[in-house]
């Protein structure tokens, strides 16, 4: 009987307990903020792929140039189209779509989850024409 009585406590516990999973609205909240943050660090980011790609080109004045006229929009572009207006489609790709703190672990998968999606070809391609279509590849 007191077997019964705490297996029972323990299942009553469990289903009380808040909900692990991240939600909809906080995938989505976060979405927009991962958006200001890679918007606050573009500068270090243009630098980054200077620093890297610069010294494998054979034009190296036209590249820095490009490099720095365009890069800063098209990241602009894909972060506002994809994470900040499309954030609750990355949060469906995602499975999980209304506010409690979440852990380090969950922040981590999220973030993996992100780097999946932006390294999956289909969404590279989608990328390239929406920067396509928006004349900042040509």
């Amino acid at each position: 009987m007191k077997v019964v009585l705490t297996l029972c406590f323990v299942v009553v516990s469990a289903m009380a307990a808040p909900e692990s999973r991240f939600s909809c609205s906080e995938c989505v909240k976060e979405m927009h903020h991962l958006g200001g943050h890679v918007h606050e660090v573009g500068d270090d980011m243009t630098a980054y792929l200077r620093a890297k790609l610069l010294p494998h080109t054979d034009d190296v004045e036209d590249c820095e140039e490009n490099l720095s006229i365009y890069y800063p929009h098209m990241l602009q572009q894909i972060v506002q189209h994809y994470f900040v207006d499309g954030a609750t489609h990355v949060c469906q790709t995602m499975g999980v779509c209304d506010a409690r703190e979440y852990t380090c672990d969950e922040c981590v998968v999220g973030l993996e989850w992100v780097e999946a999606y932006l390294e999956d070809p289909i969404m590279i391609a989608e990328m390239t024409i929406h920067l396509e279509q928006n004349g900042l590849l040509l």
